[in-house]
């Protein structure tokens, strides 16, 4: 029996490469690592937008919290007039709504106009409003304008300290007291957090 000569290949060459079921291995792990990858950049994504949202509700929340500390730090005991002539107290106000009568308001530069103004904190069952009437003593068809509103309010409560430091649910007082001592705000957001503001008021 001969030797086989050099020249002449093997009978069987493995093929150089990879197999079929290689391929679809490698694939299916691809596959796996982006879905796997793809989830986390999702997860990443909704959280920084929900941080985001976090964030600018809570800027909201400080500034609506801010300018009413302003309002009760500038409240004067000067009643109003309404149409018809009945009087409004000066501060008034029940566990969801509060009116008070505002010194040392600021008109714009160049014009004439009074330093008070008559402002209104309303809760609708959904948010708190800020409202702001034209002139100090609302008749006719004066209507209050909204400037401010804080979204998403659950429950919302005032409270009312009179000068004995008694709590109270509604103002004025039967003795016919102007202004409180201090005013309490407490109110819940959509997603249960709850915040309390004890806030002096101007004496």
């Amino acid at each position: 029996m001969g030797r086989r000569h050099p020249d002449h290949p093997p009978a069987r060459i493995r093929a150089a490469g990879f197999t079929l079921l290689e391929v679809v291995l490698a694939v299916g792990v691809f596959a796996l690592v982006a879905a796997a990858g793809y989830g986390a950049l999702q997860a990443l994504a909704t959280a920084a937008a929900a941080s985001r949202d976090r964030g600018r509700e809570l800027e909201t929340k400080q500034m609506v919290l801010t300018v009413l500390a302003q309002d009760l730090g500038q409240a004067i005991a000067r009643p109003v007039r309404r149409a018809g002539g009945s009087a409004e107290p000066a501060l008034g106000g029940d566990t969801t709504h509060l009116a008070l009568t505002r010194g040392g308001w600021d008109n714009p530069p160049g014009t004439m106009g009074s330093t008070l103004k008559r402002i209104e904190w309303g809760f609708d069952g959904t948010r708190l409003e800020r409202r702001l009437w034209p002139v100090t003593d609302p008749a006719g068809r004066n209507a209050p304008q909204t400037d401010l509103a804080l979204e998403d309010i659950t429950t919302l409560r005032w409270r009312y300290l009179d000068r004995q430091r008694h709590w109270l649910d509604r103002w004025p007082p039967p003795d016919g007291t102007a202004l409180p001592r201090a005013i309490e705000i407490v109110f819940e957001n959509r997603r249960g957090d709850r915040f309390r503001r004890l806030i002096e008021v101007a004496p």
